[in-house]
């Protein structure tokens, strides 16, 4: 029972039926808002998308509608336009013709006796040319005024029309893309970012171990020397809501010193962790041909294993 029929009937509300009446109406409210916010709402009279169904299927066939509508509308009023320079030119050929039966007219009354020409002046307004020309003047009129109809009709459809198919290809175009990304994404999270074999230390352990990995420069931050190759390398649970969607926590470095590979996590609220890769890389060149055609990669989801990956694959 909801609340106006309780009411009616001189029961009080619970507390569960006001939360639910209230939930109810945040929900109508909801649907109505996206009802009104709906891209297209179509055109009063000439055409509308069917609203039971969602935009990617009511659309295409809403596109259809206005393009059948355009060819109907077009034929329909096909032969106004044809006939409209026809009509024109006889009601400026009438015109002509009620100018020259007037000016006879007048011509005749002035060399008519007194009866003449009262008579002329009560037939005047009577002549059969001025009828006529009316007539072909009101025709092309109405005629002109159909077309311009008409064309408003036509502009606003084909306006509606290119609109729907720019959105219908915007849609298309990013819902493939989006499909693309979602499935690497969903292949990306089966990746293995265990710490598999290799060693992972607490940052302050691994930069006391070896003084070589720390930056030496006064004031410098607790975090590995060298060169830095990456610094959004990503791994669930890591990205954190305060970087940018799809920049990730970790930082992927060589350390010319003592030749290490290694990534290292700086996130906060977490932890600062090192995992270092190995040894194996002894310059400079060899550490940009191992990282940089990695390093395009550092935004995908679990990138991390990228890394551990090939370094497994050309070193261990």
């Amino acid at each position: 029972m909801d609340i106006t029929a309780q009411h009616l009937r001189g029961q009080m509300p619970s507390e569960y039926d006001v939360r639910q009446a209230r939930s109810e109406g945040r929900a109508e409210g909801v649907r109505a808002e996206l009802q009104r916010l709906r891209a297209f709402t179509g055109i009063d009279g000439l055409a509308a998308p069917d609203h039971s169904l969602p935009e990617h299927e009511a659309y295409p066939m809403y596109e259809q509608s206005l393009l059948e509508r355009m060819e109907r509308e077009q034929q329909r009023g096909g032969w106004r336009q044809e006939g409209l320079p026809e009509a024109e030119a006889r009601a400026a050929e009438a015109d002509a013709d009620y100018e020259d039966a007037l000016r006879n007219h007048q011509e005749d009354r002035q060399s008519a006796g007194i009866f003449g020409k009262i008579s002329s002046l009560i037939t005047q307004p009577f002549l059969p040319e001025k009828r006529m020309a009316q007539e072909a003047r009101a025709y092309a009129d109405e005629l002109r005024a159909e077309v311009i109809d008409l064309e408003q009709k036509l502009d606003v459809l084909r306006t509606e029309h290119e609109a729907v198919g720019q959105w219908l290809d915007h849609m298309y175009a990013t819902t493939a893309e989006a499909g693309e990304k979602r499935l690497a994404d969903q292949e990306a999270a089966q990746r293995d970012i265990s710490n598999r074999n290799f060693q992972v230390f607490e940052m302050h352990d691994y930069l006391e171990q070896d003084n070589r990995r720390k930056l030496r420069w006064e004031g410098a931050p607790e975090v590995p020397g060298g060169a830095d190759f990456g610094y959004h390398w990503r791994r669930d649970g890591d990205d954190t809501g305060e970087r940018k969607r799809n920049q990730g926590t970790w930082h992927a470095v060589w350390i010319s010193e003592n030749q290490e590979a290694a990534i290292f996590r700086r996130s906060p609220g977490l932890p600062d962790i090192v995992i270092l890769l190995g040894d194996h890389i002894r310059s400079m060149d060899e550490a940009m041909d191992f990282f940089v055609p990695l390093e395009s990669r550092q935004s995908e989801r679990n990138s991390i294993a990228l890394l551990m990956d090939a370094y497994t694959e050309k070193y261990l």
